[in-house]
């Protein structure tokens, strides 16, 4: 079955609300929050848990970060999303999240109402799950062969969101540096992403998009990268930008043309 099915999807909208509840923010800029280390959330902390996974990736309105920690055959996950899309982003998020699943309706049911703006559950105790939007923010906690009390960690996750700074203006861009805009085939070309707010090249993520027939990427070190044309003609390459701990991200596209080899 499809996992977005129009009716399966429309039949869950309707059992959690979710056309029917307030957006929790009229709307945009909002705060640039870094993630806690999920080592210390309550039950977890100094309790010989250890993250056994740690992983970031960018998504089609944002970007995503997932924690998996282990104590023996315990584990929780932690996912964490930042649309750049605002609250209407993060809810899509939800929904594509809860809705994949090969089942003919979604496994969940609403959750708290005092948890973020919209929230989502497993209403099977043996499979603890619970999911909810705050803001333009996603959290996703799974457990699994434990006893943890994911509502304690939602909760504390969410008053850490709450506890935020103020909301701040836009978010200055990246700027990304080329050693050219023009070369021949083959001839090899230097790129630099330069993160707009000065973050440590170890918390940044870089990922590059583009059309493989177009262009190829040599090497890729960070936040620089060696590339170079395929074959002639122009070429949009896009820059992804990811600070690991807030998650806040920023496209910067980059047009490059490539004249035919001498």
């Amino acid at each position: 079955m499809d996992p977005m099915d129009p009716d399966k999807l429309a039949h869950f909208k309707a059992l959690i609300g979710f056309d029917l509840l307030p957006r929790s923010r009229a709307g945009g800029p909002y705060p640039a929050v870094a993630w806690p280390d999920p080592l210390q959330a309550p039950g977890v902390h100094g309790e010989g848990w250890t993250i056994a996974a740690d992983t970031p990736w960018r998504e089609a309105q944002g970007s995503a970060r997932e924690w998996v920690l282990r104590r023996g055959p315990e584990t929780l996950v932690v996912l964490a999303f930042v649309s750049c899309a605002g609250e209407t982003g993060a809810r899509d998020f939800l929904l594509a999240r809860a809705c994949n699943t090969m089942t003919l309706e979604v496994p969940y049911v609403a959750g708290p109402q005092d948890l973020g703006s919209l929230a989502v559950q497993s209403p099977n105790s043996g499979a603890p799950y619970l999911m909810w939007v705050s803001g333009n923010c996603c959290i996703e906690l799974k457990a699994f062969a434990t006893a943890l009390d994911l509502q304690a960690i939602a909760r504390w996750l969410q008053s850490h969101l709450e506890a935020a700074a103020l909301p701040r203006g836009a978010r200055a861009p990246d700027r990304v540096r080329m050693s050219a805009l023009q070369a021949r085939v083959g001839e090899v070309l230097q790129l630099r992403l330069e993160p707009g707010e000065s973050a440590p090249p170890a918390g940044y993520l870089m990922e590059l998009e583009y059309d493989r027939d177009e262009i190829e990427v040599v090497s890729q070190d960070g936040l620089a990268a060696s590339l170079r044309g395929r074959r002639a003609g122009t070429a949009r390459l896009t820059v992804h930008g990811v600070d690991l701990a807030t998650l806040a991200s920023s496209d910067q596209s980059v047009e490059l043309n490539f004249a035919a080899p001498e």
